[in-house]
C-alpha cells in the first residue's frame, strides 16, 4: 500500500510516543489504511445508550458534513463543539473514537479525522450508524 508521505510523517509524529518498535507502529496505525470489524457494542460509551449514541452519530455526520473539504481542525472542532455542549465530551468523543478507529483506545480522534479527511470519516460514520441501528 502507498500512503503520501505527508501523510505517513503525520500518522508517525501521532504515534512516535506510544512506539517502541516499527511493529508498535503498524498495530497502531493499522485503522488508518483498513477499519477492521467491531463490536456495535463498542460504540455506546459509559451512562449512554443505544439511542443516545446513534442521535450523538447522526449530528456529528451532519455537523463534519457542512465543514469545508479542506477538513481543517480548527473549523470542524467549531462544529463538534456544540455537540460536545450538549452531549458531553465523553458521550461526543467516545462514539466518533470508535467510529473512526473501530477501537477503545486510540489516538485523540480530532487527530484521526484531521488525517483520515473529510470523506473517509464521514463514510466511516456512515459505517458505525449502520451497525448500532442492526444492534438488537
Amino acid at each position: 500500500m502507498s500512503i503520501p508521505s505527508e501523510t505517513f510523517h503525520r500518522l508517525v509524529t501521532l504515534e512516535q510516543p506510544r512506539m517502541k518498535t516499527l511493529n508498535d507502529f503498524f498495530e497502531a496505525t493499522d485503522f488508518f489504511f483498513s477499519i477492521e470489524n467491531y463490536s456495535a457494542s463498542l460504540l455506546i460509551s459509559k451512562n449512554q445508550t443505544k439511542e443516545n449514541t446513534l442521535e450523538v452519530l447522526r449530528a456529528l455526520k451532519t455537523s463534519l458534513s457542512e465543514v469545508p473539504n479542506t477538513f481543517d481542525r480548527s473549523i470542524f472542532t467549531l462544529k463538534i463543539e456544540p455537540l460536545v455542549e450538549r452531549w458531553g465530551r465523553g458521550g461526543v468523543l467516545w462514539p466518533l473514537r470508535v467510529a473512526v478507529s473501530g477501537k477503545a483506545a486510540s489516538p485523540d480522534p480530532l487527530d484521526i479525522i484531521e488525517i483520515l479527511g473529510k470523506e473517509e470519516t464521514i463514510k466511516r460514520l456512515e459505517t458505525a450508524i449502520v451497525k448500532l441501528n442492526e444492534l438488537a
